[in-house]
């Protein structure tokens, strides 16, 4: 096993800690999380190729052996990720936690990812196949933004790889967040959609998942017409009914307070109104095409026709 620690311009005394380790250890100057696991991945010399991200702690002291022995069972398996879960009782990640368990399926039994079966593949705590890896690269391109591990992995399911979700690899998350910095995630996420937009490739097709790969298309239409005639009162209810009715299920979670789900559900509205509003904005001011701006409008259109018409 070799462990390696890609320094991204830390300015506090990270590397005397790190270097009284016997581990790879290197400096780069700051550039984004993506060129330092592109660095990293490109000095590593495993079969498997563990990401974890500077605040997770794995639970189990077995994780390596758990992802190995995946990886021999399911051999069509490309990457395998786990949860990750809020430590302190004060911490408002738990917004992110209630959502992946509510929306995006990571709850407590195995699934297999694909295009059809999308949810996000959690490169905070994730293992890869270095053999397949090795054709890919993470985009430099997502600045103040999240996003580049789920183009990534948009990306490689095109190509047909499938990946697993499983709760048997557990991290804990030590990085608490305050309620004022709730918004400037949102914001980090809602850029993470446009910027997918922006730099997907033609060819590529792009999945929908609930509040995140998303857009409120028929609410604002409906909106509208509503403005035009009082009489699409009722289809503006209908909409917003589809619309928000899979947020319902936060409420179904267990283990947190009611006030707890109360607020992530009120976060995932106000998240896909916002993406709504500000989307058509930052996408408008960084295409260079009318050709991109069609893409763009086709994957949104495509999304609106899974959300309406795909039962899931």
């Amino acid at each position: 096993m070799e462990v390696i620690c890609i320094d991204d311009g830390s300015t506090d005394k990270s590397s005397e800690v790190v270097k009284s380790f016997p581990i790879k250890y290197l400096y780069i100057r700051h550039s984004g999380i993506s060129n330092a696991r592109n660095v990293g991945f490109s000095i590593c010399t495993g079969k498997y190729v563990v990401f974890l991200d500077a605040h997770l702690v794995l639970k189990k002291r077995n994780t390596l052996k758990i992802f190995r022995q995946y990886f021999e069972k399911y051999p069509q398996v490309a990457a395998i990720c786990g949860e990750y879960k809020a430590v302190q009782s004060n911490d408002w990640n738990f917004v992110r936690d209630l959502r992946r368990i509510a929306l995006f399926h990571k709850n407590n039994n195995n699934r297999f990812i694909t295009i059809s079966n999308f949810t996000t593949l959690s490169l905070a705590i994730c293992a890869f196949r270095r053999s397949i890896l090795t054709k890919y690269k993470f985009p430099k391109e997502f600045f103040n933004s999240y996003g580049e591990d789920t183009f990534l992995q948009i990306q490689m399911h095109n190509d047909h790889h499938i990946f697993l979700y499983t709760p048997q690899i557990i991290g804990l998350h030590d990085a608490s967040i305050a309620p004022n910095k709730v918004l400037n995630k949102m914001l980090f996420e809602i850029r993470a959609c446009c910027n997918i937009l922006l730099n997907i490739e033609d060819s590529i097709k792009v999945p929908y998942l609930h509040y995140f790969l998303s857009y409120p298309l028929l609410l604002f239409i409906s909106t509208a017409l509503l403005e035009i005639n009082r009489s699409f009162f009722l289809l503006l209810l209908l909409v917003i009914f589809k619309e928000f009715f899979s947020s319902l299920r936060i409420f179904y979670v267990p283990n947190y307070s009611l006030k707890r789900r109360f607020i992530a559900f009120l976060y995932v509205i106000c998240k896909e109104l916002i993406q709504g509003i500000y989307l058509p904005f930052y996408v408008l001011s960084r295409v260079h095409s009318i050709k991109q701006v069609n893409k763009i409008l086709k994957i949104i259109i495509l999304w609106e026709f899974e959300k309406y018409l795909v039962v899931k």
